[in-house]
C-alpha cells in the first residue's frame, strides 16, 4: 500500500494548498477574520504558480471558508457559506467639520471616488453620542457586509460594544486618535506620534534658549489617564524633554488645568510669580487663540507653540505643530484597502516654525 506521503504526493497542488488551509483553519491556527498570505507569497511557498493557488484558494471561498476581497486580500470566513458579500461601502465614524478633520474626512471621500468605495459618514450631531454610534454602525451591517470602518477612537466611541461584536464588523481602521486601554481584535490604526510632538516643542523652546518653558491644558471632563488624553500624552514628551535638559516642569499647573483650573487665573498667578514663563506651549491652535492671547496682550516677549497648525497658527503668527492630515488619510486608505500590510502606522509629527511679532487678532 502506498505510504500517506505518497498518496499526498499525486494529489493536485491547488488541492494540496486547500486541504492544508482547511487544517490550520479546523485547527484555529488560522482564526475568523485572519489574513492569509498573499497569492504570490503562497505561490513561492508552494513552488507552483499563481493560478495553482488561486484554484485552491477559490475553491474554500466556494466552501464559504476564506473570502477573497478585492484590494484587501483574503480572508478566514466569519460564518460560513450562509455569509453574504462584500459591498463597496465604507462607514466612516468621523468628524467631518473643523480645521483638521474635515481636512482628514475630505481627502478620503475624495480618494474613495477613484476606488469604487462608498464612504457613508456618521452625523456630525450624534457622532459623541454612544447610543447613536451603535445605532449607525449595526444600520450599515445587512445582508451584504460593508467593506469596512474607519473610527475616531475618541472616548466616547462605544469600544466595549465593538469587542462583544466583531463577528458582525470587519476591516476596521482606527484614525487619528485611540483613547481605549487595549488593542480590538484584527483592527488596524493610524495614529500620531503624540509623545513627538511634545518633545518637538520642548526641542524648539530649548534651541530658542528659553529657560523656564510650560505646557498649558484645556479641561478634560472625561480624562481617566494618559490613554484617555491627547493632552497628556503630549505632556509626557514635553515633560522629559525638558528634563532631559535640566529645566524645571510645572505639572501642577498642567494637571490643575486639564481638571479644570480657570485659566485667567491661573495664567496670572504664573505671570505674577517667580517662575514666570518664557514660552507656552499648549493644544490647540484655537485655544491659543482664543483663549491664551488676549491674556498676554502685555507680554510679547513670551513665545507661542500650538497644536495642529491651523489657520490660526498662521493669521495670528506662532508656531504650530502639524500632523499632516493628507499622511493621515493616505496610510488610513492603504490600510483599509490593503495595500500595505503594517497593523499599525504612527504618523511623526512636525514643527512649523514662524518668526516675527505674533497679531493678537
Amino acid at each position: 500500500m502506498s505510504s500517506m506521503a505518497e498518496l499526498i504526493s499525486r494529489k493536485p497542488k491547488n488541492v494540496i494548498i486547500a486541504d492544508a488551509i482547511r487544517k490550520q483553519i479546523a485547527s484555529g491556527a488560522l482564526p475568523v477574520g485572519e489574513r492569509l498570505l498573499s497569492d504570490d507569497d503562497f505561490a513561492r511557498k508552494y513552488k507552483v504558480n499563481k493560478r495553482t493557488v488561486a484554484a485552491g484558494l477559490n475553491a474554500l471561498v466556494k466552501e464559504g471558508l476564506l473570502e477573497r476581497i478585492p484590494r484587501q486580500g483574503t480572508f478566514v470566513a466569519e460564518r460560513g457559506p450562509e455569509r453574504g458579500k462584500t459591498s463597496n461601502a465604507v462607514g466612516m465614524i468621523m468628524l467631518s467639520k473643523g480645521d483638521v478633520y474635515s481636512n482628514i474626512s475630505r481627502r478620503i471621500t475624495r480618494e474613495f471616488t477613484s476606488l469604487n468605495l462608498y464612504p457613508i459618514l456618521i452625523n456630525n450631531q450624534v457622532y459623541l453620542d454612544n447610543a447613536s454610534v451603535k445605532s449607525f454602525m449595526l444600520s450599515i451591517v445587512g445582508d451584504m457586509r460593508p467593506y469596512g470602518f474607519l473610527i475616531d477612537g475618541s472616548l466616547n466611541f462605544p469600544f466595549d460594544f465593538l469587542k462583544q461584536n466583531l463577528d458582525k464588523f470587519n476591516n476596521i481602521v482606527f484614525v487619528n486618535t485611540y483613547h481605549h486601554q487595549e488593542r480590538i481584535g484584527n483592527a488596524k490604526y493610524v495614529l500620531v506620534d503624540l509623545k513627538q510632538a511634545g518633545k518637538l516643542a520642548a526641542e524648539h523652546f530649548i534651541r530658542q534658549g528659553r529657560k523656564n518653558p510650560v505646557c498649558l491644558a484645556m479641561p478634560e471632563k472625561g480624562y481617566q489617564g494618559p490613554w484617555s488624553s491627547m493632552q497628556a500624552q503630549i505632556f509626557e514628551g514635553f515633560a522629559e524633554t525638558c528634563r532631559e535638559h535640566g529645566l524645571r516642569v510645572n505639572e501642577t499647573v498642567f494637571r490643575a488645568l486639564l481638571r479644570g483650573a480657570p485659566l485667567a487665573a491661573t495664567l496670572a498667578g504664573l505671570l505674577a510669580g517667580p517662575d514666570r514663563p518664557d514660552a507656552i506651549f499648549s493644544y490647540n491652535d484655537a485655544f491659543v487663540r482664543y483663549s491664551l492671547l488676549p491674556l498676554l496682550k502685555d507680554t510679547p516677549d513670551i513665545e507661542l507653540v500650538g497644536y495642529y497648525n491651523t489657520h490660526h497658527a498662521e493669521e495670528c503668527g506662532f508656531s504650530s505643530i502639524c500632523i499632516h492630515e493628507e499622511k493621515i488619510a493616505k496610510n488610513a486608505i492603504e490600510l483599509l484597502t490593503g495595500k500595505t500590510m503594517e497593523k499599525e502606522v504612527l504618523i511623526q509629527p512636525e514643527l512649523i516654525v514662524r518668526k516675527g511679532p505674533i497679531r493678537h487678532t
